[in-house]
């Protein structure tokens, strides 16, 4: 572990490594005590050791260590949400809760684009202030809290230190954030709050991207990008071109990051050094200029953490200290966690430190290596014309070497990370990122000048604007035939935290050990994925998921192979982006058919979005006449698509790979209803000795007609987006089924549901 983190041997004294290995192990603890004790145990032991083994003490600087440990601990407890008296997070009961809140406007407020399905409204964070329930008066409140509010005709605009009172619904996500979705009219109490420095940086962000789109303003696609990879305007960017990116892992351009605040710092430096400044004190000039460039693009987390790590690499030379990326590191995960504890949760803290690290500890192996197997040595200075030449293309081969190799590193160091928290394998990201990352500082390098030269020449500015534009758009097609090529991405399963640990550890082991013990865990590494490969080839088994009840009544039927998934009930639009993630959690990248139980948009809101971001072979729905206008107007827009759409009635069935067979019990074809619901998908999945209903509304229509129907055998009976009535346990009782599930949401279920219901093979 040492020589991992500091990447060299014999490993230096680090002391702020080894203290920030304590002080993460204590932190870890806090925010996973007590769900696995042990493992917590486990693991804090171990990097307490690894961090004494950095410092190499005396027995001593063990209990100094532990000290910290326990600190860190302790701090993490105390911090965590629901602490404070006053917190927010102790108001909500359950999952969901209505409040009045007065909220103060914490960030650059960000308009999101509407739709038919979903109106358009604004996106910003909010400190609560205030707090009243329906039946208490107003109590004073603290909490941090995401707001979407509705973008209600006569409503003021928000913006940043404006105090607003909003009465609506607040949820704890998966992710355990409080969000606050406002549809209807909200009064704003005061305008003109917050710092008048964070102020002014939106300010003049806001006329960075006027700029910067000047000449460009009707080129769909640059005018997006283009602010949204040098100022943070990532709402601006389509759908569409945003799940390009994400698929083929390059979608950290448009995430004000390390990448950015590395790519402004080279281009600051660069301007010091043109203008005569000394090395030394380059970080003095470079850190407020990072600052005010973190602030303004809107002080996301990604940013304050890349400005941190920046801070540290470009303070040392001012103290007269040589620039140490391990300490660096070091000090900048201190520096966070004391003050940010619950950082230690976040994916995007452990991909800044663990990409960065890896880049550090893996980048000059694998540069090395293949240096040493093409035969190569140093460059030598040219004596002649031929050796000239020699001396340039031997020099840009090591340069493309060299970003060939970080872009491994990097892929290397956060696929297993990417796997876990993402759900994805994007084989894509290695050409992807040779091509994104060179671009993308070119883009960032011409918009700088751009708005330089605005001050001068606006002729000049909109000139360089066209440039970049043709170059973003070169990007974009770019990444499209990455995009395009097989294989670029797929969707896995999400590995458990224990088998993530073992794969960094592997890492770790082929870094430190040489000889047999190398070969060793080679070998090792070798057997276990193959034995993933193949029991992932053979796996046979099917089943049916029911989704988060946040997510209820989605229902995944999970088939054999990768290409014969349905997916069915997608719900309401606003969960359509909850749902995807929840799909890719699930290992989906695509899905044989769509089914929608129900004709109306509670039941088939979030079809238009999932389609657009998981191809989708055909769309399955119940037979009858439609009577929503929003469901009319998409089945008008898929026919219009050429989308492969089927109806469903009474009698018809199917079959699936894995021996799965299905066959519709309601409606009947040619059966008028006067309600959507009287015409709800009852649909029966069968395989082997399970068989499985699923059962939508049950109105009057439905039990006459289903009372008719010869009943075949299944085991369970899921009730979709409803109660049980008295007409299902008698049914229950007719069928034989032993479950009856209930799989609805913001409903007291009649037993807890299982996550899933398995279809053994026959």
């Amino acid at each position: 572990m040492a020589r991992l983190i500091t990447a060299a041997r014999p490993a230096p004294r680090r002391p702020l490594v080894g203290l920030a290995l304590s002080w993460t192990a204590g932190l870890g603890a806090a925010y996973l005590w007590p769900a696995i004790p042990a493992g917590v145990a486990l693991a804090s032991a171990a990097l307490c050791g690894a961090a004494a083994l950095v410092l190499r003490p005396r027995p001593v600087a063990w209990l100094a260590h532990g000290a910290v440990l326990l600190t860190a601990l302790t701090h993490g407890l105390v911090a965590q949400p629901g602490r404070r008296a006053d917190d927010i997070a102790r108001w909500l009961q359950g999952s969901s809760r209505y409040f009045d809140l007065v909220l103060r406007v914490s960030s650059a407020p960000a308009r999101q684009r509407g739709d038919e399905t979903n109106p358009g409204g604004w996106r910003w964070r909010g400190v609560v202030e205030a707090v009243r329930t329906s039946d208490t008066e107003w109590r004073s409140a603290w909490g941090h809290i995401e707001v979407w509010m509705a973008d209600v005709t006569g409503q003021p605009d928000p913006a940043y230190g404006d105090r607003w009172r909003i009465g609506a619904v607040v949820r704890r996500g998966e992710d355990g954030r409080l969000r606050l979705f406002a549809r209807g009219p909200a009064e704003r109490l005061r305008r003109n709050g917050g710092s008048p420095l964070v102020a002014w940086c939106y300010r003049q962000r806001d006329r960075a991207r006027d700029a910067l789109r000047r000449g460009i303003e009707d080129w769909t696609g640059p005018a997006e990008i283009i602010p949204a990879m040098m100022l943070g305007y990532r709402e601006e960017v389509p759908d569409e071109l945003r799940e390009r990116f994400l698929r083929t892992g390059t979608a950290h351009v448009f995430a004000i990051s390390g990448l950015h605040v590395g790519m402004f710092s080279v281009v600051l430096a660069a301007a010091l050094r043109t203008v005569g400044v000394p090395r030394r004190w380059w970080g003095a000039a470079l850190i407020p200029l990072l600052a005010l460039y973190t602030v303004a693009t809107g002080g996301s987390v990604s940013a304050l953490r890349a400005f941190a790590i920046a801070a540290v690499w470009w303070l040392s030379p001012v103290v007269r200290r040589r620039p140490d990326l391990p300490t660096a590191l070091a000090a900048a995960a201190l520096l966070i966690l004391a003050i940010a504890p619950s950082q230690i949760a976040e994916p995007g803290f452990w991909y800044s430190f663990i990409v960065v690290a890896g880049l550090a500890a893996l980048t000059p192996p694998i540069e090395s290596a293949v240096l040493a197997a093409m035969g190569w040595t140093e460059v030598e200075p040219p004596r002649d014309v031929a050796s000239l030449w020699h001396t340039v293309g031997r020099t840009a081969g090591r340069g493309l070497l060299r970003l060939v190799a970080a872009s491994l590193a990097a892929w290397i160091a956060s696929s297993p990370l990417t796997a876990y928290t993402g759900h994805q394998i994007s084989p894509a990201a290695l050409p992807g990122n040779l091509l994104v990352i060179p671009v993308s500082f070119l883009i960032v390098l011409t918009g700088c000048i751009s708005l330089v030269a605005g001050l001068a020449s606006e002729w000049l500015a909109v000139t360089l604007n066209h440039a970049n534009a043709a170059i973003c758009a070169g990007l974009v097609r770019g990444v499209d035939a990455i995009f395009a090529l097989p294989g670029s991405h797929f969707a896995v399963l999400a590995p458990p935290l224990w088998a993530t640990g073992l794969m960094y550890g592997a890492i770790a082991g082929l870094l430190l050990f040489e000889g047999r013990v190398r070969l060793t865990l080679l070998i090792a590494a070798a057997v276990v994925a193959t034995a993933g490969l193949v029991r992932y080839v053979a796996d046979d088994h099917a089943r049916i998921v029911l989704a988060p009840p946040d997510l209820a009544p989605a229902i995944l039927l999970d088939a054999p192979g990768e290409r014969d998934d349905w997916l069915i009930s997608p719900g309401p639009a606003w969960r359509a982006e909850r749902l995807v993630r929840w799909l890719r959690s699930c290992g989906v990248d695509r899905l044989d058919a769509m089914v929608i139980p129900v004709l109306d948009a509670n039941h088939a809101g979030a079809a238009p979005a999932v389609l657009a971001r998981i191809p989708t072979r055909r769309i399955l729905v119940p037979a009858g006449r439609v009577q929503s206008r929003i469901v009319g107007r998409l089945l008008d827009d898929w026919r219009r698509q050429n989308r492969r759409l089927v109806t469903l009635a009474e009698a018809d069935e199917g079959t699936l790979p894995g021996a799965i067979v299905w066959d519709v019990w309601h409606p009947p074809r040619h059966a008028p209803s006067a309600r959507s619901a009287d015409g709800g998908l009852w649909l029966r999945i069968a395989r082997g000795r399970v068989a499985i209903l699923l059962a939508g509304p049950a109105t009057p229509a439905q039990v006459d007609s289903i009372e008719r129907v010869p009943f075949d055998p299944v085991a369970t009976v899921v009730l979709i987006e409803r109660q049980g009535t008295p007409a299902d346990h008698a049914w229950r009782r007719l069928l034989g089924a032993k479950t009856l599930i209930e799989h609805a949401r913001d409903r007291e279920p009649m037993r807890t549901p299982p996550a899933s219901l398995w279809l053994p093979p026959p």
